[in-house]
């Protein structure tokens, strides 16, 4: 009775066997279209055997999905350095989706995490430059977190901005809400326009926006704490690239009140100098057409930014300075806000900027059946 429970049994007991010098075999002749997925079959059945054909097999594979799995395997067969000359060898392109591939697996898997620590002391500044970095944002293990964090206090990185620009975001986007205080810290000790720029946009990274988890709250309120602090001390640029992330954050007001930071040398009192310019132009009942110009200098205290402050003064001033001429000839009017782009440096540059508006409006007077300006009383927004 016992052999034949064994006779039975065999047949699926040879099945799970393989053969691994004829896999091995396979995997050396292979045609470069099937080299991975032969590849693949010898390291599931023969670990040592896989990579002491690495050298043989993996520079005859085609990158792709199936380049990818075999990518895995000869990490996980310890075919590091046959994997490394492999990828340097593809285009830059197929390069990165393969290093993003094996970023996407890196997390959970400990082989991968020592593959990349290990290139990048094996290939020094090329393991940055060749983006081969760009692989370990989602990689959350203790070890890639203390490469990248190395590799942000290292003084050289300085010198290359592009490198440091690159690594400031998969930084940020590794360690997320870890990372805030770091970049305030680095925000604190450079007053360079192009890399406080950068920071503020790492920023966004730490939240985890775009992501397929989406935003993080907590993180995000954070965030927005942070760059509201940093606002007095940031040049233009960068306070331009904070209005992007507070805005993108959802936040509008913490967006909006950016602009008190952008002029910061035109902030008198702390108020903005501005001129509006609102053109009334009447298509009347008889078809005769009026027009009337209506100018006044107005202050704000840099709590929106001038590309909001258009529809704010179209909507206030249409009807607090009662622009009804269509009104009185029973027609239909179309009217035009025009303000300078950006807050002016003094009243004479206010008074400059209402003379141009009012030249315009006069010399465009002969097209108009009847044409009149108005000069309003100054206000503040």
């Amino acid at each position: 009775m016992l052999f034949t429970m064994l006779l039975a049994l065999a047949p699926n007991a040879f099945a799970d066997e393989c053969d691994a010098r004829a896999l091995q075999k396979e995997a050396v002749a292979a045609a470069p279209v099937k080299a991975a997925p032969a590849f693949v079959a010898l390291a599931n059945c023969d670990k040592a055997k896989a990579k002491a054909v690495a050298p043989k097999v993996l520079p005859n594979m085609l990158s792709g999905s199936e380049g990818n799995q075999a990518s895995v395997s000869a990490i996980e067969v310890g075919a590091n350095a046959d994997l490394r000359t492999w990828l340097n060898g593809l285009e830059p392109d197929q390069r990165s989706r393969t290093v993003a591939f094996l970023g996407e697996k890196c997390g959970e898997n400990e082989s991968i995490q020592g593959f990349f620590a290990e290139s990048a002391q094996e290939m020094g500044t090329a393991f940055w430059t060749e983006r081969w970095h760009r692989g370990l944002a989602e990689c959350r293990a203790e070890g890639i977190q203390k490469l990248l964090s190395d590799a942000l206090n290292d003084p050289e990185l300085s010198k290359d901005r592009t490198r440091l620009f690159n690594v400031l975001e998969v930084y940020a986007r590794n360690l997320r809400g870890n990372a805030v205080p770091t970049l305030v810290n680095l925000a604190s000790k450079t007053t360079d326009p192009e890399e406080l720029t950068y920071l503020v946009n790492a920023f966004a990274d730490t939240t985890g926006i775009g992501s397929e988890a989406g935003v993080d709250a907590a993180v995000a309120s954070e965030v927005i704490k942070s760059i509201t602090a940093l606002g007095p001390m940031l040049p233009p640029q960068a306070v331009e690239q904070a209005r992007i992330t507070l805005r993108a954050l959802d936040d509008e007001q913490a967006s909006a009140s950016m602009a008190k930071y952008r002029w910061k040398d035109r902030l008198q009192d702390g108020q903005y100098r501005y001129a509006v310019a609102i053109t009334e132009i009447a298509t009347c009942k008889n078809q005769k057409t009026k027009a009337a110009l209506h100018t006044a200098k107005f202050t704000e205290p840099g709590d929106q930014w001038p590309d909001q402050l258009q529809p704010l003064l179209q909507e206030k001033l249409t009807y607090d300075w009662m622009l009804q001429t269509a009104e009185t000839c029973k027609g239909e009017a179309e009217f035009i806000v025009a303000m300078p782009p950006e807050p002016l440096e003094s009243e004479e540059a206010q008074e400059q900027w209402l003379a141009e508006q009012i030249s315009a409006f006069q010399d465009k007077a002969e097209t108009w059946d009847k044409a009149k300006s108005y000069k309003q009383e100054t206000f503040g927004l």
